[in-house]
């Protein structure tokens, strides 16, 4: 991919392609994912060009630079239960750090998409399924019984839904256990190009992402 090391706003490119040339690789611990093998993920993943769509600006340092959001990578990733909650935000930022950033003059930085992401393109147009690092816990109780509740977001065809990985009964269930469940979807990945903009003062209308 070429680019430039400085750039003005009219000179972002809406669509980018990313090479993928060299071999890299990140494992999913099972004590990490909860799941019950290790996850060996490579840049097998991805295809040999690696499509991107823009959908924003970021500001890194006080610079600003475009944003994009990639393909879907082409293998899932399991996670389960309390081990998967807690840790789906650092493997999936760990696979997109390890398999497209790390030694790369282009990529300023990428992460795993997550829900805020979504309100900058039509992900509901888009025949995919993929996590999203966005977690959610919640409290839910009567008089017999009481529940919290840890879920991970991911988008299923266009829809945003709860997956629910695990259920930690509270001291008021005399019969109840703690539950958990097993979730897989693949990852999408976005990226910051480096390549700063440099009249951004200039426009107010830009989109803003949270690197």
């Amino acid at each position: 991919m070429k680019y430039k090391a400085a750039i003005t706003a009219d000179e972002v490119q809406e669509n980018i392609v990313i090479p993928n040339t060299e071999w890299r690789t990140y494992i999913a611990k099972k004590e990490n994912t909860g799941y019950d093998e290790d996850q060996v993920f490579t840049n097998e993943v991805f295809p040999k060009e690696i499509s991107g769509i823009f959908i924003g600006f970021t500001e890194i340092d006080s610079k600003a630079y475009p944003v994009y959001v990639l393909d879907v990578i082409s293998k899932d990733l399991f996670v389960c239960g309390n081990k998967g909650y807690n840790n789906i935000i650092k493997i999936t930022y760990g696979i997109c750090d390890s398999l497209l950033y790390q030694n790369r003059d282009d990529i300023l930085l990428a992460r795993s998409i997550k829900d805020s992401d979504l309100e900058f393109f039509n992900y509901r147009k888009e025949p995919l399924t993929y996590w999203l690092a966005s977690r959610k816990s919640s409290h839910d109780k009567n008089k017999y019984w009481s529940y919290n509740r840890c879920s991970v977001r991911s988008v299923w065809y266009g829809k945003v839904k709860e997956n629910l990985l695990f259920e930690m009964a509270d001291n008021i269930n005399l019969l109840a256990s703690d539950r958990e469940y097993t979730y897989n979807y693949p990852i999408r990945p976005v990226v910051v190009l480096n390549s700063q903009i440099t009249d951004i003062e200039k426009r107010s209308d830009y989109r803003w992402i949270d690197a």
